[in-house]
């Protein structure tokens, strides 16, 4: 491949500093977020909100219960949260 992604970070540990009854959806920018929250195995009851039908797919594939694919790009992610 051209190009390696490593995770350096870890989820949960951001996710933490949340309580989680505030926490009321999720939104993934691509499949590579998806993955990298695959860690965590938590919050698969909640909400997600993806850019891309490819990242909806990842994340349903992961075991995200209720994902919805927000659009093809950013703009339409937004437009489709606020609406």
């Amino acid at each position: 491949p051209m190009m390696n992604i490593d995770i350096h970070y870890d989820a949960l540990h951001i996710l933490s500093r949340f309580p989680l009854k505030r926490i009321q959806a999720l939104v993934f920018t691509s499949a590579n977020a998806v993955k990298a929250f695959k860690k965590t195995r938590r919050y698969y009851d909640l909400p997600v909100f993806t850019v891309g039908n490819n990242t909806q797919e990842i994340a349903k594939q992961i075991g995200f219960k209720n994902a919805v694919c927000g659009g093809e790009n950013g703009l339409s992610l937004c437009e489709s949260l606020i609406s």
